[in-house]
């Protein structure tokens, strides 16, 4: 089997309190050496859509082996599964309510079981801190190279979500904005694949008009509204030196439209 020796943590704990410093003990007194990497915790409380969405995005920069450890969790302590999945370069340690659904999609899983082994977990185990009791002692001992057949019982399912897709037409692509990063600027589910070698006509989100996806930033003016494909290959929507998030307001769920050339504007066409 892979013996890793990286644990990736994503969470929704933030940084202000004492939770991630605690995985991290744990993680230390059970598997001395392991390098552990913050892929991030200010993921927004509770939104697994978008840990399921940077977690897709951003693991195949980790070296082969690579357990990442992945807790948002609204269901702690209800009866939803702790899961761990083992594909050919990684492990996914996760609860199972959807987040791993993106990340696994289309690949081959060679191994997934449920975690519930009390050998293996900090007793007692708490209703609230899984995080602490549950996946990060099996991450540790993943890393330690305990076979996962050891952690609990193979399963052959995990749990899906829905993810919101963009419609896709002759003339337009309408998807939504997903999130606003640290900058402001929103991330849509609008892949740049579905954008190559095509002729944009207009970039449309709520009532302002952008007329070009830029390469880059400096290519606006300061102040003005932008589309860019950013670091997670999809389209956003920015301000030159400045939010767009705080420049358009309520931006939850908010539609962008793709316009292609002046066939789809002047018809009308939607869909």
């Amino acid at each position: 089997m892979m013996k890793s020796g990286t644990i990736a943590l994503l969470t929704d704990f933030g940084n202000e309190d004492p939770y991630v410093g605690v995985m991290k003990g744990v993680i230390a007194t059970i598997s001395p050496g392991t390098h552990v990497i913050d892929i991030t915790h200010k993921i927004g409380s509770q939104d697994v859509v978008r840990a399921a969405f940077i977690l897709s995005k951003v693991f195949h920069y980790f070296p082969s082996g690579t357990i990442f450890t992945v807790i948002v969790d609204p269901g702690v302590g209800t009866s939803r599964g702790a899961i761990v999945a083992k594909t050919r370069d990684y492990y996914f340690i996760a609860p199972d309510n959807g987040i791993l659904s993106l990340v696994l999609a289309g690949k081959e899983i060679s191994e997934m079981v449920e975690i519930n082994n009390p050998k293996y977990m900090l007793a007692p185990v708490s209703d609230t801190f899984h995080g602490r009791d549950v996946f990060s002692p099996a991450a540790a001992h993943i890393s330690s190279g305990v076979p996962l057949h050891c952690l609990g019982p193979h399963i052959q399912e995990y749990k899906k979500i829905d993810f919101p897709k963009p419609h896709v037409g002759k003339h337009l692509i309408r998807g939504r904005v997903l999130f606003a990063d640290h900058f402001g600027n929103l991330i849509t589910n609008i892949e740049a694949s579905l954008l190559k070698d095509r002729k944009i006509g207009l970039v449309r989100i709520g009532g302002y008009m952008v007329h070009q996806i830029n390469r880059s930033y400096i290519e606006s003016v300061p102040g003005e509204l932008l589309a860019i494909i950013g670091s997670y290959d999809t389209l956003e929507i920015s301000i030159s030196h400045g939010s767009a998030k705080e420049y358009l307001g309520d931006i939850s769920g908010m539609d962008v439209e793709v316009w292609f050339g002046a066939e789809g504007i002047d018809t009308g066409v939607l869909l």
